[in-house]
């Protein structure tokens, strides 16, 4: 890793870290008021509205925003002007196509989507508000991807924070005064805002440059991109409507009261997913870069071992306080949520380091590749899904993402080898070994969480905190490592507490 590429992935890393946690922090907020202003049911509609739009998005894309990522990350504005113009230009005319005919869809099809696949009429309404945040959702993520490939993260992450105030004071607002439905309408209103703030903000980025920005017919230019991220898009077309499926089998069965013990469930891991899903955008831009000059596979060694130990890391420290911290953050009501819904974490942990893996194929133009593993993921979601959610419910729901995310990810090292068997060395083997342990004691804390008394539940966490020191300090981090992370967490710890005075931007 060169010097220069090291320091402008940290500063990026930086400034989304940060970013991250602060989403983090307000999305706990929101889940934190909801669950007090709002029953079970009328949480578990609001969970609906941010799932269904997910689920379009996942859908709708197109596999565009990585092509696009990847296109952008390998270009300078000072030499490739002209290249980069088109893409913008040509990106943002297919995005808006998508963003107007996804909300479409969705609100011609809203009846049916809530009466026939999650049997709740009632969310009709919901499905319409979806729709609004799908749009909206969209044309954020054109913002974002053309911040992530001028490696401007800094003023994305800060135009982020703003909206992220906005997001939990409109939202808290709207639950206290008007119950579920004015939230999710107030979630769409925040959305809104945000995309007023990216834009201006992008602007700006793109004046100073020197690039101009004029929509454009998509012709060559989106063509590139979606060679790109076409394929990538057609596996996780696949996973997008397995995973929604499953969702709805699980609110026929449980009913949509289950949607909230499971978004508890997921508010509490999105905190130990915040900074591995922070990174995934300046590793993507790094990997392109090193790529080119032929340092790939060491680069992504580093980042998958970064990711690894971060996550368990994490993992474990959650899941020894997670029915403590469950009650005390939104109610001890959630007993799916306090108990199984610790899952969510052994889900976690395979599906951020399948992230560094597909970034890496990403960056080398491996689309083909993506697809497949793509397929194989959701395959084995959809058969886990029918086999455990209806007799299993919460817990069924999360062991199947847990399970899929685990065996796609051991596909994919199996595909990296066959291309590069310097990718997988003793010390990257040993990090995922240790996170697919981590995976199997979630997993069984999990199947005793009842049971368990406060006590044994530290003592284990502890233990288990231990071993992985020991496994990390010995067994992953070479002795040329040891110091090289060592510099990168101070200069890392560095900017998180600076926030932004030393952040790119």
């Amino acid at each position: 890793m060169s010097t220069r590429g090291g320091r402008i992935w940290l500063l990026g890393a930086a400034a989304m870290s940060v970013l991250a946690l602060v989403q983090r922090a307000s999305g706990f907020a929101v889940m934190f008021v909801l669950s007090r202003v709002l029953d079970a049911r009328g949480l578990g509609a609001y969970a609906f509205t941010q799932s269904t739009s997910q689920a379009a998005y996942g859908l709708a894309r197109l596999g565009l925003d990585a092509g696009m990522h990847v296109g952008l990350a390998g270009a300078d504005p000072g030499k490739d002007g002209e290249r980069m113009e088109r893409l913008l230009g040509e990106g943002f005319t297919v995005f808006v196509a998508i963003a107007a005919g996804g909300a479409a869809v969705l609100s011609i099809f809203a009846g049916p989507l809530a009466a026939r696949l999650f049997d709740a009429p009632q969310l009709e309404p919901f499905v319409h508000a979806a729709a609004a945040v799908f749009a909206c959702q969209a044309m954020a993520q054109y913002a974002y991807i053309a911040f992530a490939g001028l490696n401007r993260f800094g003023v994305h992450s800060r135009v982020m924070m703003v909206s992220a105030a906005l997001m939990v004071a409109a939202v808290s607002l709207a639950a206290w005064l008007g119950g579920p439905l004015a939230a999710a309408w107030a979630l769409a209103a925040a959305q809104l805002g945000s995309l007023g703030l990216s834009a201006a903000a992008l602007a700006r980025v793109l004046r100073e440059c020197g690039l101009a920005f004029r929509p454009l017919w998509p012709r060559g230019a989106a063509a590139s991109m979606l060679r790109v991220g076409l394929p990538f898009y057609a596996g996780g077309l696949f996973l997008v409507p397995v995973d929604f499926a499953n969702l709805g089998y699980l609110t026929r069965t449980g009913g949509v009261e289950t949607l909230a013990d499971l978004r508890v469930a997921q508010a509490l891991s999105a905190v130990a997913a915040a900074l591995p899903t922070a990174m995934a955008g300046p590793t993507i831009t790094f990997l392109t870069e090193r790529s080119a000059q032929g340092e790939w596979s060491s680069g992504l060694r580093l980042q998958l071992k970064a990711i690894a130990m971060l996550a368990v890391a994490t993992a474990i420290v959650l899941a020894t306080i997670w029915p403590g911290a469950i009650g005390l953050a939104f109610g001890w009501s959630f007993e799916a949520g306090r108990t199984v819904g610790v899952l969510a974490l052994a889900a976690f942990i395979p599906i951020a380091l399948l992230g560094v893996l597909q970034g890496g194929l990403l960056a080398q133009g491996a689309s083909q590749a993506l697809f497949w593993t793509g397929v194989l993921h959701a395959g084995c979601l959809a058969a886990l899904g029918w086999l455990w959610v209806g007799p299993l419910g919460l817990a069924g729901f999360l062991a199947a993402q847990a399970a899929a995310a685990v065996i796609a990810l051991l596909a994919t090292v199996a595909v990296l080898l066959h291309r590069d068997r310097s990718v997988l060395d003793a010390p990257t083997a040993w990090a995922l070994a240790t996170a697919i342990a981590a995976v199997v004691l979630i997993a069984v804390t999990a199947a005793t969480a009842a049971g368990l008394d406060w006590r044994v539940r530290a003592f284990a966490g502890v233990a288990a905190a231990g071993c992985f020191a020991f496994v990390a300090a010995r067994r992953v981090l070479t002795a040329r490592e040891r110091p090289l992370v060592r510099k990168a967490v101070q200069t890392l710890a560095g900017r998180l507490q600076a926030a932004w005075p030393g952040a790119r931007g």
